[in-house]
């Protein structure tokens, strides 16, 4: 027993060297794990210690399929973390395609319910070393995405910070709700408080300060950071905050009423097979069908919009008892909000990636009619409003020609006019003027709001869209986490990438400024441009991240004015027309 126990003590200080390269054992609460050294292209001395795929909550499958978390079961023996983790099952199909359309390396896939595990990369294992904690939630619209992208090695060796990286339960496994213990809605936001309780159990015995968690995501993941600050069941877990480009608040799309989901349920059960009044039993035949089934079931009708992108968060339950709008009046909650500090941002062109979904006429035939039309669907999906029907054409017709008078400012666009208009317009909508709304809000309650605006995207991007789209979504993504040091070729998404000078001149700033804020709260530091706080006098002040970083004075003014305050009152008011908009703004 006691050889046994020093070998493992050993094994744990020096590491030992197996076939496919230098491993470690580690023990922690649950048990031992054996992980890996890496090191960065630059540091060949510094190892980095990774062990990945930790398992955080006993894993949702059989029984468990669509329940809350239930706390991780201690295990015996030696748990293998030296393996790329496994994503929550998706739609490979769909994830495949995104893949191949920006050039990507191969995904495989995986056909595991067995997801619900992190992975922590750290410079040190000493218990005492106190370092900050950066835990990283990925994005996918709540339907793709893999904890294992990006690589947080780079980040771990540049920082000196512990980071931590999760799956969740995605699309119906992560959404579906029958409003009761079978079913309670919100497991994919259940599994993040899980994985943060997680953290704070174990985070020290991997040179982590529970004390010191900076929780940041992108797009979804960004809707996570923004939803566990306000849910009353993540206070405590984390005290600072970066959201990029998302937040759930002012977002008809990601959040949803019980109400709503019933129709989703009934949907999939007919598509399934699974019919019942009984709500359980339709849960035990949704349990016995293949997760793919559940994923992206066959539609009823051909031209009916896959399911997988119909889930959203609800309220009125214990993660958010009232609507998260609501809950931000919450002077509990804004208390809470206060005791954090915040980054939120955007990039400048967020709606390009979504022209070809939100937009499809429009992205086949470039005219300003079919900007027209799409454009309604595009105003259904971003703002509480009737479908268009012949009730209501006028006002729709009305909004259109309001929203061209707007972003247009000519009357025969070229091309490239009407495809930048699309893109500000998608981003403005769906994903901007929420995030610079939630943003003013939280520094109106009196919270730490810093903001920026990316306007310098990767330049391996560029080949897949006109010159003229300087950004997109999801671009923040080759930056922030110091991927250029690492030798990614074993991650689809960076198997590809290589960084020119100005890429990393922005993935420098980007670093630094992230690493900052998770050290000290502020992203400011030596040889960096100022970023002010976004402003107490009513106006967002926000930092412009490109080459030579420039501050911006009352940004997004009339962006949040336009979908907060203008399309709202010329819908209720039902004045079609451009110039109610004119006078508005």
């Amino acid at each position: 027993m006691l050889g046994a126990s020093l070998t493992i003590l050993l094994l744990g200080i020096y590491g030992c060297v197996a076939a496919d390269g230098p491993t470690v054992v580690h023990t922690i609460k649950d048990g031992s794990i054996r992980g890996t050294l890496s090191y960065t292209l630059d540091n060949a001395v510094k190892p980095i210690y990774n062990f990945r795929g930790i398992p955080y909550a006993t894993q949702p499958i059989g029984p468990l399929r669509f329940k809350a978390p239930k706390e991780v079961e201690p295990w015996v023996g030696e748990l293998d973390a030296t393996q790329a983790m496994v994503e929550c099952p998706q739609d490979y199909v769909l994830m495949k395609e995104l893949f191949q359309d920006y050039g990507y390396g191969e995904i495989e896939e995986h056909d595991n319910e067995s997801c619900l595990v992190l992975s922590v990369y750290t410079p040190t294992l000493n218990e005492k070393a106190n370092l900050p904690v950066m835990f990283w939630i990925h994005g996918g619209g709540y339907a793709l995405g893999s904890g294992r992208i990006p690589d947080g090695t780079a980040l771990a060796s540049l920082g000196d910070v512990v980071v931590v990286s999760i799956n969740y339960r995605l699309a119906a496994l992560g959404m579906l709700s029958t409003d009761n213990e079978n079913a309670p809605g919100n497991q994919n936001l259940l599994d993040q408080v899980m994985a943060l309780k997680w953290v704070q159990k174990n985070i020290a015995s991997f040179g982590g300060d529970p004390f010191q968690v900076t929780i940041f995501g992108e797009s979804a993941g960004s809707w996570s950071v923004n939803a566990l600050s306000i849910s009353p069941l993540a206070t405590g877990l984390f005290n600072k905050v970066i959201g990029q480009s998302g937040t759930i608040t002012y977002t008809p799309y990601s959040i949803q009423s019980q109400e709503m989901q019933n129709v989703n349920v009934n949907t999939l059960a007919t598509m399934t097979g699974c019919e019942s009044e009984n709500k359980d039993e339709v849960l035990d035949c949704l349990r016995t069908k293949p997760y793919m089934d559940l994923i992206r079931p066959t539609p009823l009708k051909e031209d009916d919009p896959p399911l997988d992108w119909m889930w959203a968060l609800r309220f009125g339950e214990t993660s958010f008892p009232k609507h998260p709008n609501d809950l931000l009046e919450d002077k509990e909650i804004q208390e809470q909000l206060k005791r954090i500090k915040f980054i939120y941002g955007i990039n400048d062109m967020e709606g390009y990636m979504f022209i070809p979904q939100m937009m499809p006429t429009f992205f086949a035939e470039k005219t300003l009619e079919n900007w027209r039309n799409d454009m309604k669907t595009v105003l259904v999906m971003s703002i509480d409003i009737a479908p268009p029907s012949e009730d209501n054409k006028a006002l729709y017709d009305g909004l259109a020609d309001a929203l061209i008078d707007h972003y247009f400012q000519v009357s025969d666009p070229t091309e490239e006019e009407l495809v930048k208009a699309t893109a500000r317009v998608c981003g403005d909508l769906t994903l901007n003027a929420p995030v610079i709304r939630t943003a003013n809000k939280l520094r109106d309650i009196g919270a730490d709001v810093k903001f920026y605006v990316l306007n310098k995207g990767p330049s391996h991007l560029m080949k897949f869209r006109p010159s003229y789209i300087e950004t997109d979504h999801g671009d923040d993504i080759f930056f922030c986490y110091g991927s250029s040091h690492t030798n990614n070729s074993q991650e689809p998404m960076f198997s590809n990438v290589i960084y020119t000078k100005e890429d990393l001149r922005m993935e420098e700033l980007f670093v630094n400024y992230w690493l900052n804020f998770a050290k000290t709260g502020d992203p400011n530091g030596p040889n960096l441009p100022p970023w002010p706080t976004s402003s107490t006098d009513g106006r967002n002040t926000a930092i412009s991240l490109e080459l030579e970083p420039t501050v911006i004075a009352d940004y997004g003014k009339d962006i949040a004015k336009l979908c907060s305050e203008t399309i709202p009152r010329i819908i209720k008011d039902n004045t079609p027309g451009p110039e109610k908009m004119k006078e508005e703004l």
